[in-house]
């Protein structure tokens, strides 16, 4: 697909949006975080979503102290890979509760269904009636660099069409 434009996120755009989902929902210096990659690229992902190298480039890019240490202590990537049923796979991204996309119109359904489903934390409080929580919207984040400008692919591509206003976009950088 790269010979007609399009070009996919290095590990810096993961990171930057990985950093930035920590720092967008962070409640304490005990927050946890599990980063699932559905993937057909497996290998590449566990070369690159190493907690460590998120610690090496929170550091570079001069993050706080607090959120880097907290990143070593509660940060992990779970891999899915090969999901021969490509719904299941959809489905479960729809559950997470915010949204890293790389480019395709697969992450594109998943993130545009996981902000449109109804997701509710359900708990029974000291009268033992069910209470349930509406949760807050979700992060969703894509690659804003998807093509190669002066491409075949960017003369019918409109970045701003294709993704809505707040989902927030991240390049290579």
């Amino acid at each position: 697909m790269e010979g007609v434009g399009y070009l996919t996120p290095n590990d810096n755009y993961f990171y930057t949006a990985f950093l930035y989902v920590i720092e967008k929902t962070r409640v304490n210096s005990n927050s946890s975080y599990v980063f699932v990659a559905c993937t057909d690229e497996p290998k590449w992902v566990q070369e690159n979503f190493v907690t460590q190298k998120l610690v090496q480039f929170a550091k570079t890019r001069k993050y706080s102290e607090q959120l880097i240490e907290l990143v070593e202590k509660n940060v992990h990537f779970e891999v899915i890979e090969n999901i021969p049923a490509r719904d299941k796979a959809l489905c479960l991204l729809t559950l997470m509760d915010h949204m890293i996309m790389s480019v395709g119109t697969f992450g594109w359904w998943a993130a545009f269904l996981n902000e449109n489903n109804f997701k509710y934390t359900c708990s029974r409080n000291e009268n033992n009636t069910v209470v349930c929580i509406a949760p807050k919207k979700p992060i969703l984040t894509y690659f804003n660099k998807p093509f190669r400008e002066g491409s075949a692919v960017s003369y019918y591509f409109n970045v701003q069409d294709h993704y809505p206003p707040h989902w927030i976009g991240f390049g290579n950088n």
